[in-house]
């Protein structure tokens, strides 16, 4: 599971989602409905971190390992909890938390030098 198709996967997932919803991400989100995103939320705040430890100590790994975290809390995050299946609000914030997991693995792959496919 500690690969770089894994990572792949995820991405396409998220388009998936996206496609699937039909609505456009907006800026315009009410955040008072993200509850069980923390955890995803917090973990995305680290990615500038990790891209500088990385850069540091010359260490791409780091960036790998963070992206594999994420990828992971995201797929346990969304086998636990609908993100379609909601309310227009909720779904509309979930949508883009999704949408930004998939931009951070996208940009984390790009700097390994692995292709982000749309879909696999």
């Amino acid at each position: 599971g500690e690969t770089a198709p894994y990572l792949q996967y995820t991405c396409a997932r998220i388009n998936s989602i996206i496609e699937k919803s039909k609505q456009k991400i907006t800026d315009n989100i009410d955040f008072s409905k993200l509850k069980e995103e923390t955890e995803l939320i917090k973990k995305l705040s680290f990615f500038n971190e990790a891209i500088l430890q990385a850069h540091k100590n010359y260490k791409p790994h780091v960036i790998a390992r963070y992206l594999l975290e994420l990828a992971q809390l995201f797929n346990a995050y969304y086998q636990n909890i609908p993100i379609l299946k909601q309310d227009k609000e909720t779904t509309s914030a979930r949508l883009l938390v999704a949408y930004t997991v998939k931009q951070v693995l996208t940009n984390g792959l790009n700097l390994l030098g692995i292709e982000a496919p749309e879909e696999m």
